[in-house]
């Protein structure tokens, strides 16, 4: 009854994800892989901590914010898909975009953390969340939101 219950609520919190993400255009399958990716890289972000750090500085605290923290890189390309939205503007191709950004900053970091492993040495993370907010800031400077006419 148990394993029925977390596979259920596994199945509700997907769908509440991927749902957004197909109604906007979005590749399901993109987003498939960056889940799958993220799961890898908390995994192997732990055991690289544990690795370099020591096993005792692994907590459940410090795995459970780093699997919620990434796991929120899945709300971004929807956020900007829908910010687009809301200003009158088709901002699908930045959200692509971002989701693209996303799979291989999680990618590279999963990389990293098998060299941190093999190495004991701890890889520069690229940042692909101060990557996009950078674009959407420049989008933001070019593009003026459509006014209501007949408005003053």
């Amino acid at each position: 009854m148990a394993t029925e219950t977390h596979i259920t609520v596994w199945v509700i919190l997907k769908n509440l994800l991927y749902i957004p993400a197909v109604f906007i255009g979005l590749s399901v399958e993109s987003y498939g892989v960056l889940a799958a990716l993220i799961v890898l890289d908390v995994v192997t972000g732990i055991w690289r901590v544990a690795v370099i750090e020591g096993g005792d500085y692994v907590t459940s605290w410090k795995a459970i914010n780093g699997l919620v923290s990434k796991f929120l890189f899945l709300l971004i390309p929807v956020t900007v898909a829908y910010m687009g939205h809301g200003m009158g503007i088709d901002l699908i191709a930045l959200a692509k975009t971002a989701l693209s950004l996303l799979t291989l900053a999680t990618g590279y970091s999963i990389i990293g953390n098998i060299y941190g492993i093999r190495t004991g040495k701890v890889v520069k993370e690229f940042d692909a969340v101060r990557l996009i907010l950078g674009q959407i800031e420049r989008l933001l400077a070019k593009v003026e939101p459509p006014h209501d006419k007949g408005k003053n």
